[in-house]
Order: structure tokens, then C-alpha cells, then sequence
């Protein structure tokens, strides 16, 4: 999933109300990785240094984060060309991907940094990852959050 803010989180203590309060929308997303690591081996501590091999993400229609509900109940289907992969939940997102925004919101402030009206922040993956194909198409269904769709050309 991913949240759009439209307000700043600035300083510290936010908790998942504050990142309600912040307002904004939430959007059903895809992320594309890409790694530098053989056969997408690695540990948590190198795969944090790779920016979390995040090299693109993909977007689904937008809904205000105060419709969405309980964020951790929110079901995640992942296909790649009609066959179900994997499935998973909001909850796996540090249990609640609300609780990853204001996770980076404190992390930002420690540094001296912020999260500003308009970011974009992809709360986590809700799956494992998967090796894409040329002229595959993946689409990840989040129940009434709605859809995403991506296509390699």
C-alpha cells in the first residue's frame, strides 16, 4: 500500500493517529525491485543499505485514508498472468501500515528531516517478491482498496 500526505509530519511521537490526522489518501501499490544481489540473496542489514532495492512502484486509484478502516484487516492478492501467487495482509506491514508511516516520520526526525504534504510512502511489502518475465503481467487486488495492474514490455 501506499499513503499520499496532505499534511507534514514534523518532529517526533507520531503514532497512527497522528498519521491519520495528517489526512491524505491511500492507494493500492506494486513495487518494482530491482537488486544488485545474485538471485536476490542478501541479509536485512545489506538489503537496507541497497535502499531496499526499491527501483519503481506503480499506483492505484486514490482513497481517503479516513474510508480505508482497520489497515492490518486489508487482504493483498498477488497474480502474474491469471495465477495467484501469494497472498498477505496490511498486518504484515510492521503490523500496521499506518504505524510504518509514523515509523519513518520519527526515523526522518531524528536526522532533522520530515515528511511533507504530498510524499508518497510505501508502507511495506505485504508479500514476498517475485522474479518478473517479459511481457508478463502482474495485479495486486486489495479487496475494496481496489487494484493495480503492471505490465513488462
Amino acid at each position: 500500500m501506499a499513503v499520499r500526505l496532505d499534511r507534514q509530519l514534523a518532529g517526533g511521537g507520531h503514532d497512527r493517529q497522528s498519521v491519520l490526522r495528517a489526512g491524505g489518501v491511500c492507494m493500492p501499490a506494486l513495487e518494482i525491485c530491482d537488486t544488485r544481489y545474485r538471485e536476490y540473496v542478501f541479509k536485512a542489514v545489506d538489503n537496507i543499505a541497497d535502499n531496499s532495492s526499491s527501483a519503481r512502484y506503480v499506483l492505484g486509484a486514490p482513497h481517503p485514508i479516513s474510508s480505508v478502516g482497520d489497515f492490518r484487516r486489508i487482504q493483498v492478492e498477488l497474480w502474474a498472468d491469471g495465477k495467484l501467487l501469494d497472498q498477505g495482509w496490511g498486518s504484515n506491514a510492521m503490523d500496521d501500515p499506518l504505524i510504518a508511516v509514523a515509523w519513518l516520520a520519527n526515523r526522518l526526525n531524528r536526522d532533522g528531516a520530515q515528511l511533507n504534504a504530498g510524499d508518497i510512502v510505501l508502507t511495506g511489502g505485504l508479500t514476498r517478491g517475485y522474479r518478473a518475465q517479459r511481457n508478463q503481467m502482474f495485479k495486486a487486488s486489495f479487496g475494496a482498496l481496489g487494484d493495480v495492474t503492471l505490465y513488462f514490455r
